[in-house]
């Protein structure tokens, strides 16, 4: 028709919004773990409940299971590995996060620990596997300890002294002072976790804000961990001892 406006185009239709299915297979080191819970640990059955009860877990577990663990868990953080050798003299496995002064749940009481870092001692070295036998194992000591933040003075003082040895630096954790003899070849994964957690089962989910009002974080939870907050969980650290016995142990002449 004459004078008549042309239609406006119709607007296109929008498209569809696009839905991502996004499935995690990973699972928790607990259950990662959870096969070899009944497995033979080099460690006196008390020790190990002491252990425990500090927040570390220790389960063995054979050298072959251990790509198969790191690859189902999930991951936030690099994997470091290090050759340690023989070591006679106390060294630092693992430096724990520096914190300020606060409570730490021990064996079977709750005490304040000064600014500091909580660290894991250990050395190590070769010795016969047993009478009568050719072969080596290793001799492994560990102890947890408490090494406090210096303030300026001291270490200004510090440094005019001789260097003192790793076991002298701090307090250490004495009842939790382990001593073995290692002639296998099974992994030890030491694990930070509340005392009363099982791990035959996958925990019930909880609250955020109900962890932050209970959690007193333990010995290990506190050198191995960090606390959840508001908007993060917690992230663990486990150390992984794979021992390497020599073949054979001999005595020269």
């Amino acid at each position: 028709m004459p004078g008549a406006k042309p239609a406006k185009p119709a607007k296109p239709a929008k498209p569809p919004p696009v839905h991502y299915i996004i499935q995690d297979d990973r699972i928790t080191l607990e259950a990662a773990l959870r096969p070899y819970l009944d497995r033979p640990v080099p460690i006196p059955a008390d020790l190990r409940e002491r252990w425990r009860a500090c927040g570390l877990r220790v389960v063995a577990v054979p050298p072959e299971g251990l790509p198969r663990i790191e690859a189902s868990v999930r991951m936030v953080g690099p994997v470091q590995r290090q050759w340690l050798g023989e070591i006679p003299e106390w060294t630092d496995l693992i430096r724990g996060p520096q914190f300020e002064e606060g409570p730490v749940s021990g064996e079977d009481s709750v005490v304040r620990l000064d600014a500091g870092r909580l660290r894991l001692l250990g050395r190590s070295w070769s010795v016969p596997a047993g009478a009568g036998e050719t072969g080596a194992g290793l001799r492994l000591e560990i102890v947890p300890q408490h090494q406090p933040k210096l303030n300026d003075a001291q270490r200004f003082a510090s440094a005019l002294e001789p260097p003192r040895p790793a076991e002298a630096q701090g307090f250490n954790f004495s009842p939790l002072a382990l001593a073995v003899s290692i002639t296998g070849t099974d992994a030890l994964v030491i694990v930070p976790d509340a005392p009363s957690a099982n791990w035959n089962e996958d925990a019930p989910p909880s609250s955020t804000s109900d962890a932050l009002a209970l959690f007193v974080p333990t010995i290990g939870e506190r050198m191995l961990s960090t606390a959840p907050t508001a908007s993060m969980p917690r992230t663990r650290a486990a150390l992984i001892l794979l021992p390497h016995p020599r073949e054979k142990f001999e005595l020269l002449p």
